[in-house]
């Protein structure tokens, strides 16, 4: 079920996204006119719906934008289920850009865990788009809590020459060090945001069952079946594929049981125009 494997996936975003929430409060503004690029189903619109009270969701205006748009037709699903009309969505990234941006316009612009897609050149825009003393807030991951977990599984089919989770890491980022604090930092600071804080957050959640925690973790399964110390075909790298989350399902029965539970670490970093 759409339903179940999402709620699976929020349980790990959706405490980055109230952090952000929680913290975006401090940009004192009438209304909420919010931008949330990789918004996926919908983890900062269902905390920035949290936040606010149902009398005064009239002030809440929010442009939701993904590549993915399954995703998006399942946030408008959920928005629709819960009264928030103030949401619209829109296909961004992938080689498509519905959102017509105009400077001075949102009050918040929130990227919660999708910074990488779009690159450190994509900076000075979103602080053109955003009013004067305007909220940026955005998340990356310190670390990958599921490396461990692959690593031992790529093992598990005897193969030993397996990526370093910094080299997994650059892959995931295009070059460009988001896991750094210290990068990030400096990347808000030189695209003209001021007020920038990085922090560094610990959560522990739950993963779901192995067999969910193995669906989650498809798209890295699949980078990784692809690259150094697997070779051949289209078709075989389909059944290496295979191969590997039915070694990743045994990892994870053994480590974890019957309720997969991950350590994360995330960077919540927020800044100001």
């Amino acid at each position: 079920m759409a339903d179940a494997k999402y709620a699976v996936a929020e349980n790990a975003t959706r405490p980055y996204a109230q952090s952000l929430i929680k913290k975006a409060a401090a940009a004192k503004f009438p209304e909420f006119q919010v931008l949330d690029l990789a918004a996926g189903t919908g983890a900062v619109v269902a905390a920035l719906y949290e936040h606010v009270p149902k009398d005064k969701w009239d002030i809440v205006h929010v442009t939701a934008g993904d590549s993915n748009e399954q995703q998006l037709e399942y946030l408008k699903s959920r928005a629709a289920k819960n009264g928030w009309t103030g949401l619209k969505t829109s296909a961004v990234g992938g080689g498509r850009n519905d959102i017509q941006l105009h400077s001075d316009h949102f009050t918040h612009l929130f990227i919660n865990f999708g910074v990488f897609q779009f690159g450190q050149g994509a900076l000075p825009k979103y602080n053109e788009v955003l009013k004067s003393g305007g909220f940026l807030g955005l998340t990356t991951w310190a670390s990958l809590p599921w490396y461990p977990y692959v690593k031992k599984a790529i093992e598990g089919l005897g193969k030993s020459d397996v990526p370093s989770e910094q080299e997994v890491q650059d892959i995931l980022y295009k070059g460009q060090a988001w896991g750094d604090a210290s990068f990030v930092q400096k990347a808000l600071s030189d695209a003209g945001f001021t007020s920038v804080e990085v922090d560094i957050e610990e959560q522990t959640v739950s993963a779901g069952t192995p067999e969910q925690f193995v669906e989650a973790l498809e798209n890295p399964i699949k980078l990784l079946a692809g690259g150094r110390g697997f070779k051949g075909s289209d078709a075989d790298k389909a059944k290496i594929v295979g191969a590997l989350q039915q070694e990743l399902l045994k990892v994870a029965q053994s480590e974890f049981g019957s309720e997969v539970k991950l350590q994360l670490k995330g960077l919540v970093a927020t800044a100001r125009k």
